[in-house]
């Protein structure tokens, strides 16, 4: 559980949101949406949208960690309630506290805890939905289709009922382990022969004995002066010193 808290916390600050920070506070801090900008400064409405849009990001990443962890990713929908019951928990007292700081007791009043947790559940189903119909973010829909149409040869020697996209792929021995979004197989094959099969698909091997789907990738994080790429599984890839510099020019570290 710890260990998923962590990769929600470094899943939060990856490139995309960051690039977001940067459009998302401006704009919401000089629109001044929900009545901020009527009654607030300038300087109020940016101190608050700011820990609004850096603390919800952070906090709805680690829910979507933990859910995932617990819940199988065959069952999106629940997946789904269980980020909005956490989110709801642990981000409407934070709303509430900010409204507080920024504005003052008859603000917070005046929104209430319930009315706060409406809206944070109604904010987070609603960005849920949206990630799971928009193409190229969700690869599992609430009817278990694939998003994604792109579909590697690979595919065909794993079990008809395996339904998750290729994560990435382990050399062992004479052996390649195949890890999905759903489940880990064994092929009796080379490494080499696997990675040809993966094609369309775009990836980069980090080792010689490691290749990752680049949609997979979440980050990169390191541990006792070694450097791994993050998936959005939460596994950490090792990058070998040779695999590095190709990494970098794909812009993936």
């Amino acid at each position: 559980m710890f260990q998923a808290i962590q990769q929600g916390v470094i899943r939060a600050f990856t490139r995309l949101n960051l690039l977001l920070w940067s459009a998302l506070i401006p704009l919401l801090s000089v629109a001044g949406p929900f009545g901020t900008f009527t009654y607030h400064s300038l300087p109020e409405r940016l101190g608050f949208w700011t820990a609004i849009v850096i603390l919800s990001t952070i906090l709805g990443s680690i829910c979507v960690s933990v859910s995932h962890a617990l819940i199988d990713a065959k069952q999106p929908l629940m997946q789904d309630l269980a980020i909005a019951s956490l989110m709801t928990a642990l981000f409407a007292p934070v709303l509430l506290g900010l409204v507080h700081l920024f504005f003052g007791t008859f603000a917070a009043i005046n929104l209430g805890l319930w009315r706060a947790m409406a809206v944070v559940t109604f904010v987070t189903l609603t960005v849920c939905f949206a990630r799971r119909i928009l193409p190229g973010i969700e690869t599992v829909t609430y009817f278990w289709t694939k998003r994604d149409p792109v579909q590697p040869r690979l595919m065909q020697r794993l079990p008809p009922d395996e339904t998750g996209l290729i994560i990435r792929l382990v050399a062992q021995d004479h052996a390649v382990q195949v890890i999905t979004e759903t489940g880990t197989h064994t092929l009796r094959m080379r490494m080499g022969d696997a990675v040809t099969e993966m094609e369309p698909v775009e990836g980069y091997a980090t080792h010689r004995s490691h290749w990752i789907s680049r949609s997979a990738v979440a980050g990169h994080v390191r541990k006792d002066g070694k450097l791994f790429i993050l998936l959005i599984n939460g596994d950490r890839v090792p990058v070998s010193r040779t695999h590095r510099s190709a990494l970098e020019e794909a812009g993936l570290l």
